[in-house]
């Protein structure tokens, strides 16, 4: 691990290729303000000078559909930055939160960060 940002971060990695590693973690308690998932991990990829990220969801059980919108933008936002953003390790209940929204398409989900990072390429022999 490089560093952690505190709130909802984790942990933050560097990874092969140019990916940065985001850890998530549960919501902190609404009494808390602090800055929104989304900031917290442009301020990241900003800080890291990086534009591909996989946020890792292993730790969190339940995904409000106000955070399944701002994880839409914030896709949207990376993208428009000529990145990448890619989900692992969602829960069952988060995803189907995701697909109540009508996100599914747009939040596409992996099992890994290894299958998040070699999505859409074909796999080649060694």
């Amino acid at each position: 691990m490089i560093g952690v940002a505190g709130g909802r971060v984790q942990g933050v990695e560097r990874g092969p290729g140019g990916w940065l590693f985001i850890r998530i973690g549960p919501a902190p308690p609404e009494s808390r303000c602090e800055m929104p998932l989304g900031e917290q991990v442009w301020s990241l990829l900003a800080k890291h000078f990086m534009n591909r990220v996989v946020l890792e969801w292993q730790d969190v059980a339940q995904l409000s559909m106000a955070e399944a919108e701002e994880l839409s933008q914030l896709k949207r936002r990376v993208e428009d930055h000529d990145g990448i953003l890619r989900l692992c390790g969602l829960s069952d209940a988060c995803l189907t939160t995701i697909e109540q929204c009508g996100l599914a398409p747009k939040l596409a989900h992996y099992g890994s960060r290894e299958e998040a990072v070699m999505a859409n390429r074909p796999n080649q022999p060694r």
